[in-house]
């Protein structure tokens, strides 16, 4: 083992931090979200939008499914990509997950 007082730490350069402007939006502005989507419904075939694993509620199980299928780490079933479109723009992306987090989060309220 090293003794502490052997262990020297310098520093040849600055940290790169990046310079920052001044922003025109005053700190006390709402930040910008997107829409939350109606409550959830029903989608064909008895399909609940946001309830990606099919078990009947919408939970943190189901936006992580989302984020594993965008990561290229999951498949989804068609099923589960209909119920995963949270904002039913035919897509599958990460901002459905975003959604099924904020539905979790309101429910939770």
């Amino acid at each position: 083992m090293v003794p502490i007082e052997a262990i020297n730490l310098t520093y040849t350069t600055e940290p790169d931090i990046p310079d920052t402007e001044e922003s025109d939006v005053p700190l006390d502005a709402e930040p910008d979200t997107p829409d939350l989507p109606k409550p959830p419904e029903e989608l064909e075939e008895n399909i609940l939008a946001g309830d990606v694993d099919g078990n009947g509620r919408i939970t943190e199980n189901d936006g992580l499914l989302v984020l594993q299928f965008v990561a290229g780490l999951y498949k989804l079933s068609e099923a589960e990509q209909k119920a995963s479109d949270a904002d039913q723009n035919g897509v599958v992306n990460v901002a459905d997950a975003a959604i099924i987090f904020m539905i979790i989060k309101k429910m939770e309220v």
